[in-house]
Parts: C-alpha cells; sequence; structure tokens
C-alpha cells in the first residue's frame, strides 16, 4: 500500500469521526456513540499496524484528544448498556421489585461525571495532519501479514490453554477486531490490492459471530461489575432485591461463555493460521 493510499484511509477515518462526533453534540444518540467508538477503534488498529511497517511498537497513538473523548463516550455507551440492561431484566422478570429500576437509574447517571468536551471538524484536521506527518512511504504486504499472524498467535496462545479468564476472552475479541478492522479497510478500499487471499467471506463471518458474542460478554461482565459496586452502596432490603438480578445474569453469563468457549475450541476457526 502506497502512502497516498495511507494518507487516504487515516483522512476517510477522521471524517467518519469529524461526522458522528456532530452528530454526538446535536442530538447524543446511543448510535452515533456507538459508531464514534467503533470508528476510533478502527484508527487505532491501522495505527498499530502501520506502526509495526515503521518497526516501533506504539510509534503511531491515537491523538491524546481524541483518546480522552473516546473513554469519555465509553463512559456514555456503559451508561446507555446498563439502563438497557436492567430495562430487559424487568421486563421479563416479574419478581423483581420496579424500585430496583429507579436505584439503578439513580446509580447510572452518575457514571458520566465531568462534562466532555467534544472534538470540533478542525480540532480532528489538526489530529489528522498530526499522524500525516509520522506515516510510514509504504506498507508492505509482508507487514500486513505479520500483523495478522501475531494477532493469530495471540488468540492461539490463550485458546491452547484450554481455559478462559474474562480478561483473557476479552483479549481474544480485541485480536478478532483488529484482524477485522484491518481486512474491512482494504475491502472498503478497492483500488488498493489486498497483500493477502485469506478469510473468504463465510470465515469472516464467523470471526465476526464469535467476536459479537464477546462483545456481549464483556458488556454483561460490566453490567455485573457495576451492580456488585451498586450493591455495596444499598440497605439489606434493597441489596436482597438486586442479589436477585445478580442471579439472573450470573447464570446468563455462564450460559455465554460455555456458548464461546465451544466456538472457540472449534478447529476450523484457526486453520487459517498456517497459511498466513
Amino acid at each position: 500500500m502506497k502512502q497516498q493510499h495511507i494518507r487516504h484511509i487515516i483522512r476517510l477515518l477522521f471524517k467518519r469521526l469529524s461526522r458522528y462526533a456532530g452528530q454526538i453534540k446535536k442530538a447524543g444518540g446511543r448510535q452515533a456513540v456507538h459508531l464514534f467508538r467503533v470508528e476510533t477503534k478502527k484508527l487505532r488498529a491501522f495505527l498499530r499496524l502501520l506502526s509495526l511497517e515503521l518497526k516501533k511498537e506504539d510509534e503511531l497513538n491515537i491523538p491524546g484528544s481524541l483518546k480522552k473523548m473516546y473513554r469519555a463516550l465509553g463512559k456514555m455507551r456503559d451508561r446507555q448498556l446498563h439502563q438497557r440492561r436492567m430495562k430487559a431484566a424487568i421486563k421479563s422478570n416479574k419478581h423483581i421489585h420496579p424500585a430496583i429500576k429507579l436505584i439503578w437509574k439513580e446509580e447510572v447517571k452518575k457514571i458520566c461525571g465531568k462534562e466532555m468536551k467534544l472534538l470540533s471538524v478542525s480540532d480532528m484536521v489538526a489530529a489528522g495532519k498530526k499522524l500525516e506527518g509520522k506515516l510510514p512511504g509504504m506498507l508492505e504486504a509482508d507487514t500486513v501479514k505479520k500483523f495478522f499472524r501475531l494477532k493469530m498467535n495471540g488468540i492461539l496462545h490463550i485458546v491452547n490453554k484450554g481455559s478462559y479468564t474474562d480478561e483473557e476472552l476479552h483479549s481474544i475479541r480485541k485480536h478478532l477486531k483488529d484482524i477485522i478492522y484491518i481486512r474491512k479497510l482494504y475491502d472498503s478500499e478497492k483500488k488498493i490490492q489486498q497483500p493477502f487471499t485469506l478469510w473468504k467471506m463465510f470465515e469472516l463471518k464467523t470471526f465476526e459471530q464469535t467476536a459479537q458474542q464477546l462483545g456481549t460478554f464483556n458488556d454483561l461482565c460490566n453490567d455485573l461489575h457495576f451492580l456488585k459496586s451498586v450493591m455495596k452502596k444499598r440497605n439489606s432490603k434493597e441489596k436482597g432485591e438486586m442479589q436477585h438480578v445478580q442471579k439472573i445474569w450470573l447464570a446468563e453469563k455462564r450460559e455465554l461463555k460455555r456458548t464461546i468457549v465451544d466456538s472457540l475450541a472449534r478447529p476450523k476457526l484457526f486453520k487459517i493460521k498456517n497459511t498466513v
């Protein structure tokens, strides 16, 4: 990939980030928050790949101002997801006392804390230009293959152990998402020749399904962690009601983890390692 194509992708990503930042500023919608964070993750994956080309780990990083906004929006996203899960839990289980919904809403409101600074279009342009001055002159095909190999090896290192902590499952998801993001960047840029013939659509689909399951699992872990912190602040009666919710979510977590582990145990999921 020539530098002009690298620069084009960087500008495209910042253009999308500017658009979603504008939508968040106007309405603060859940979808805009989600899409902004996804584009930031795509940018981060691409910068990791470019750093590998430069042979300097973390040479290219997400600009500090963008990282702050990403983290602040992460708290907003957590708030949205906490509200959605509790709403679904109460709707599907009549034994949960309605008062829990009010307590939950009250605690969730406290998450965001300080008002965040939303970056303007000019801020985005400036951040993008700063990165452009550090870009490699070329992104070699061997570097892309090495990037995928490192990601696959990171996954296989965990999978081969045969047991998984919650943190390890989250690491697998991050590796998978980096693979998916880079592959999709190449797919979206039809003018750029792909340096690989790996991952047919059905194989990539399997990666995406596993990553989605892992994302749901991570969200559930975050909800349980938040629930535990809320329970510490409440009286014994309220805590008892919340323990009922906790049991429901823990059962969901166990079932989802079982499904994910079964999926990761399939040899075909990672058979492409030897062809990278």
